[in-house]
């Protein structure tokens, strides 16, 4: 069957054309010159050779203009040496006759239109080599996606080195200068091919490494345990899916949509698969601190799209990962690893406290991380906005917290309550002898920040160790009331023009829940909802409707009904196997 250049041309309804014979494109007939002048008869001859061409004159109507697809024709000579499609009666193409791209072209194009057949598929096939693209895929990966951001942030766009090579041996006597004939051939162009998905993907990445990874922490610093790495995410699969999940929410989220976005969900799940794969290794106990930087970005990952996970079970992956790679010997010699666990200490602190229950991670950890902590480039403030001085006491009372009955665990909090009430920020944030106004601000907001965790860990104190059945009971609703008002009271004279304000979620969420002043819950609203808005965190939102049930709660009479009856309820709908965290 001929290649045909006319498949989108309409015949019906239309007049004869004029009918010849077009160079190159016969059914295996030879093209006898014709006399200049002469117009052969019409008539039916066996022989080619005599068969003469036929002009059909229409009246009134001026010769129709070929397509400027058509020229390209005449620049492909059928043969019959590289079969294409490999389908019996369809003509093939010569390969080494494709017009080869200029390298001055700086435009590339997708899908072609108005292309021949069964040919283009099959040539872009050829184009890339098995060797371009050495990685395996996973399966269900979205390797091959193009990202709706990804191609046009790229920097290779400009760059003619990038474009994917034409197949070797390919050469072309000229290039057709005319503009219509240049046009064509950019149809012709294949997409882009990276050598890795890390070349494919760097713009993303240099998102997250310049933006995203600032998000869960206070202040940005040179060991910020998120930070995109490229020596990890090189070799590293599942770093780096979760890396683009992270940045595909970040990039495409809506607030209007619960729903996280479909290609956030594909590298995640992609990242969850690879990451799993790779702690069923027999040689984990060699590099499996390096698997700690996937951990992180799973947890910020997770902790973007829901507060309510099963953060028990993934607090106890991370424990054992450590344990198979040493223990607390073997990572609190390593720089990076100190400071990542430093951020799964906290995590294991905000979901027992909310939740009651002992932390996961041994006490020893802590004490691991407390050595070496004063002599690294970072302080718990700089990750949380939590002093160590109110974070150890803060783990110390979400160890206590499952067994508040005995008189050991009254006398061991009432220790820890008198630490926490003789806590004072140096200077208390007065730092009036710098020139330098931000930075007389910054201190100020930080002094706030402090006292907004001091006074969160004093009315959570009162609430979960003071029973029920006290003779102070009211005397102990009028503490957590006025320590309430004075919380929400630092967490509002925190600038909000600062990120330092964005780490006192678990403050707001224990005074806002307590408080029956309108005033401060319009406040502890308006502040979910700004932060929301602005990270896009989920546990934000949680954190307004888990207050909101409890003041309706309160409003409606239950005095008693408090924060925590709130999440055992939605606890039990969901099952004790998953867990809250807000922080």
């Amino acid at each position: 069957m001929p290649l045909t250049w006319q498949q989108n041309h309409s015949a019906a309804n239309k007049p004869p054309k004029v009918k010849t014979h077009t160079p190159g494109v016969s059914n295996g007939t030879t093209n006898q010159p014709v006399e200049k002048g002469k117009v052969r008869s019409r008539r039916n001859d066996a022989s080619p050779e005599n068969s003469p061409q036929e002009f059909t004159f229409i009246t009134g109507r001026p010769p129709k203009r070929r397509k400027h697809h058509h020229m390209f024709a005449e620049a492909v000579k059928p043969t019959k040496s590289c079969s294409i499609g490999g389908q019996s009666g369809v003509e093939t193409l010569k390969c080494s006759q494709w017009p080869m791209v200029p390298s001055n072209v700086s435009v590339l194009t997708s899908p072609l239109t108005n292309a021949v057949p069964g040919t283009i598929s099959e040539w872009q096939h050829i184009q890339a080599e098995p060797s371009v693209i050495p990685e395996v895929q996973y399966p269900d990966s979205p390797d091959n996606e193009s990202l709706e951001q990804c191609l046009t942030i790229q920097q290779y766009n400009s760059s003619p080195a990038t474009w994917s090579q034409s197949t070797p041996g390919s050469t072309t006597d000229s290039w057709p200068e005319s503009e219509s004939t240049r046009q064509t051939h950019l149809a012709w162009i294949p997409e882009i091919c990276f050598a890795t998905l890390h070349d494919k993907f760097s713009g993303l990445l240099n998102l997250y490494d310049s933006e995203f990874c600032k998000y869960p922490i206070t202040n940005d610093f040179s060991f910020n345990p998120y930070r995109y790495r490229p020596e990890t995410t090189k070799g590293s699969r599942h770093l780096l899916h979760a890396i683009l999940a992270i940045t595909s929410h970040f990039q495409l989220r809506s607030p209007m949509q619960d729903s996280p976005p479909a290609d956030a969900l594909h590298h995640k799940n992609t990242a969850v698969a690879l990451y799993q794969g790779a702690l069923a290794q027999t040689d984990l106990y060699k590099n499996g601190l390096s698997l700690l930087d996937t951990t992180l970005a799973l947890w910020q990952l997770e902790a973007t799209v829901s507060a309510l996970n099963i953060w028990r079970s993934h607090l106890i992956g991370a424990h054992e990962l450590l344990e198979l790679c040493g223990g607390a010997r073997k990572w609190s010699t390593n720089r990076k690893a100190n400071v990542q666990v430093s951020m799964v200490l906290w995590w294991d602190a905000i979901v027992a406290l909310v939740t009651r229950t002992e932390c996961v991670l041994p006490y020893t950890y802590l004490e691991a991380v407390l050595r070496y902590e004063g002599r690294q480039p970072w302080t718990f403030y700089e990750l949380n906005g939590c002093p160590r001085e109110l974070f150890v006491p803060m783990t110390q009372l979400a160890n206590l917290s499952a067994r508040n009955d005995s008189k050991t665990v009254s006398l061991l909090v009432a220790e820890i309550e008198q630490s926490v009430r003789e806590y004072k920020y140096p200077g208390e944030g007065l730092a009036t002898d710098s020139d330098d106004e931000e930075a007389m601000q910054i201190e100020r907001d930080r002094y706030h920040c402090c006292e907004g965790f001091r006074y969160a860990l004093l009315i959570y104190i009162l609430r979960i160790f003071t029973g029920p059945n006290s003779r102070k009971e009211q005397r102990t609703f009028s503490r957590i009331s006025f320590l309430s008002r004075v919380c929400l009271d630092h967490v509002s004279a925190c600038r909000s023009t600062s990120l330092i304000q964005k780490q006192l979620l678990f403050p707001v969420f224990i005074a806002g829940s307590e408080t029956r002043s309108i005033a401060h819950r319009e406040f502890a609203e308006e502040y979910c909802r700004r932060w929301y808005r602005k990270f896009g965190y989920q546990m934000y939102m949680t954190v307004l409707d888990v207050m909101e049930a409890v003041w309706a709660e309160q409003d409606a009479g239950n005095e008693d009904f408090w924060w925590g009856d709130e999440l055992d309820n939605r606890r039990a709908k969901e099952g004790d196997f998953v867990q809250f965290c807000f922080g």
